[in-house]
């Protein structure tokens, strides 16, 4: 009986040890793992495309990262000891089966991005049991909606260990009494920015059950209308953000920030809390009245649609005050600034202005309406129903005709702080020929204009654009002058293989792409322009400029300068012979830094023979600043080029002539001195020697 016990022992043992083994070794062949201390850590991220299959984890694992694995469910159990755990970027859909039981060791639990509704079927009673030392929680950006989760809160109440939760708030989620029992829940990020957030309606008794918070996130969460101090229950509050709510507007502030000065708040944020477009605001007096009792060390009223600040309001600022921030507004001058000296113990201002305009869709049909002091405050019902058809604005992108003065010839927009991609439009302008964009920052040009056909002369210059796509220009057939210089295209030119962005432009008479850090033109760039009178390429990083240009019958002149060119290939040469045979076309190769050297005698020879077309070809320079080569004597520089040439040829002929003569007197003398060791080789071996 006892053999049998002892055998039964040692059987268990052995198939735990080979399954443990097993399960670690087929873990590791398709995810990294690193040991450190018999402490395992296993990243698998964007390992499985389909059908994870792991199910079986070492025992001695404590780091674990599965995100972006198509998880659809948890069907296996964690290893006991684990204490960080990532299942981002899933498809789970259910916590059914109490997932997480009995991992009394884990410490970060990151649910983000997968499918899990907010329900009480999903979060049960004892679907966080054993967490007690869970202190971070993310399960954001999950589902828009929530189904009777009235009473979710039973769920977190496990969680006591709690300090960071970063959910979804849907419209019919709150706060229940459960998460009392969460002491040291410091910090909650509900924002609709990297997650899902409804609240619309901020109650006074809102975050009355979470009063040890610290720290609250609820920026972008559609609020749109708030009770009266509703964080006056936050004693330890210390940072505030209710940015992005763009319908509270300055007019809901005062209740806001009622009972803040019962807080410990340091920091406060109302970015953004007005609509895109509409007249200027005001901050006044009325606003920030209940501030000016707090401890506050930075505000923040950033991309308010500000442009006067009342008189008394910064005298009324907190004195703790350090940093302001009236950024990306369009403040005027006004009384305030002979109070900025009140604020004495600020250390940082931030008056930037607005450098961009609206999003082009957004600001014009935003379904947006801001609450302003003249109205009276909306009831939470009818704020739910104005938002009915907001979900189509979403999806819905308008067909827009833009109608222009039917004689208008030219639109002045250069310098107008436009900061966006060029937008696809349709353009109704029976006249427009000119159209200067310059000195903004348009920096992608994807999408096609619609109705340019008749436009002439257009400058797109200096808008750091990096990107530029053959439907940009597809109708504007009619061009004759287009400016692009001092952006980033080189990226776009050097994709543009076949020559597609400029195939349209046969109208093309001056064209100028000069500073936008070329270094390669395809062959057939400039194909279709047989009407180019100036060609602009200066201010470059070429190297070589092996284009097509014989065809430009009237082409007067080309700008090279500035560049890194050295020479010119022989397609170079032919294509610019022909060019030469047919116009009078001037050439400035300026500021490049030419090889003034016996293998590029040709080139030299060629400038010199063609010099009346290369534009003040005296300043031209060499890459050896020790050569005595010089442009202002070019015909002499040759010919002292040329006897350097030939007396280096000459003696590169007498120095191998001297070379196989040593190599033979050698030769000759170890034969003499060795004659009677080769007879006497020869003699031995009679068939050798025959």
């Amino acid at each position: 009986m006892a053999v049998f016990q002892w055998s039964f022992l040692l059987c268990f043992f052995i198939s735990h040890w080979i399954s443990t083994t097993a399960g670690e070794s087929y873990v590791c062949t398709v995810c990294k793992c690193t040991s450190s201390n018999n402490k395992l850590r296993i990243d698998c991220r964007d390992r499985f495309k389909v059908g994870f299959n792991i199910t079986l984890f070492p025992k001695n694992t404590v780091w674990m990262d599965l995100s972006g694995n198509n998880i659809e469910g948890i069907d296996w159990r964690f290893p006991k000891k684990v204490r960080h755990i990532d299942l981002s970027r899933n498809c789970i859909s259910s916590l059914h089966g109490k997932p997480f039981e009995r991992l009394i060791f884990l410490r970060y639990l990151n649910l983000e991005q997968n499918k899990i509704t907010f329900s009480e079927s999903n979060y049960y009673p004892d679907v966080f049991i054993h967490l007690e030392r869970l202190h971070t929680l993310n399960i954001k950006n999950n589902s828009k909606t929530s189904v009777s989760a009235h009473n979710i809160d039973t769920a977190f109440s496990k969680l006591v260990s709690l300090k960071t939760l970063k959910m979804d708030l849907p419209f019919n989620v709150s706060f229940g009494s459960g998460f009392k029992n969460l002491k040291s829940l410091s910090r909650l990020d509900v924002s609709g920015i990297t997650g899902q957030c409804n609240i619309v309606y901020l109650s006074g008794s809102f975050f009355q059950n979470t009063p040890f918070l610290k720290e609250i996130d609820v920026s972008d969460c559609q609020i749109s209308n708030a009770e009266k101090g509703p964080f006056i229950y936050l004693s330890h509050l210390e940072k505030l953000d209710i940015s992005h709510n763009k319908e509270l507007g300055f007019s809901s502030l005062p209740n806001i920030t009622w009972g803040l000065n019962q807080t410990s708040i340091r920091t406060f944020r109302a970015d953004d809390i007005h609509c895109l477009i509409g007249i200027g605001t005001q901050l006044t007096m009325s606003h920030i009245e209940h501030l000016r009792q707090t401890r506050l060390v930075e505000i923040s009223f950033a991309r308010n649609r500000m442009e006067l600040i009342g008189k008394g309001v910064l005298p009324h600022m907190p004195e703790t005050l350090e940093k302001l921030s009236f950024g990306l507004n369009r403040l005027t001058t006004g009384i305030y600034l002979f109070e900025f000296h009140t604020l004495r113990n600020l250390k940082e201002y931030n008056m930037t202005l607005l450098l961009k305009s609206q999003k082009y869709y957004a600001s014009i049909f935003e379904n947006c309406i801001e609450k302003r002091d003249s109205t009276i405050s909306i009831g939470l019902l009818n704020e739910i129903d104005k938002r009915d058809g907001q979900g189509m604005l979403n999806y819905w992108k308008p067909n827009i005709t833009w109608y222009f003065p039917p004689k208008l010839e030219t639109l002045f927009a250069n310098s107008s702080k436009l900061y966006m991609e060029f937008p696809a439009v349709i353009i109704n302008a029976t006249s427009l020929k000119n159209v200067y964009f310059q000195n903004n920052m348009l920096f992608e040009w994807n999408l096609p204009v619609f109705g340019a056909e008749k436009l002439e002369r257009i400058d797109l210059s200096n808008n750091f654009c990096s990107r530029m796509s053959p439907h940009f220009t597809k109708t504007a057939t009619g061009l004759k002058y287009m400016n692009i210089a001092r952006n980033m295209l080189a990226r776009s030119l050097k994709a543009d293989q076949r020559c597609q962005l400029f195939r349209n432009q046969r109208r093309i008479e001056e064209f100028d792409f000069s500073d936008n850090r070329l270094v390669h033109l395809p062959i057939c760039t400039f194909q279709n322009m047989a009407r180019m009178k100036i060609l602009r390429l200066n201010n470059n990083q070429l190297t070589g400029v092996n284009i097509r240009i014989r065809h430009m019958i009237n082409l007067s002149f080309v700008d090279l300068s500035n560049n890194r060119l050295t020479t010119f290939t022989d397609e170079t040469i032919e294509e610019f012979n022909q060019l030469f045979a047919k116009t009078k076309v001037l050439i400035n190769l300026k500021n490049n830094k030419f090889q003034c050297t016996c293998e590029n005698f040709d080139f030299l020879s060629w400038m010199n023979q063609h010099k009346h077309h290369f534009l003040q070809i005296e300043k031209y320079v060499c890459s050896d600043q020790n050569n005595r080569f010089d442009f202002r004597k070019l015909e002499q520089s040759l010919r002292e080029l040329k006897i350097q040439c030939m007396n280096l040829e000459m003696w590169i002929v007498i120095g191998c002539v001297m070379i196989t003569l040593v190599i033979c007197v050698i030769a000759v003398l170890i034969i003499k001195k060795n004659i009677w060791h080769i007879r006497y080789f020869l003699h031995k071996n009679p068939r050798g020697g025959s």
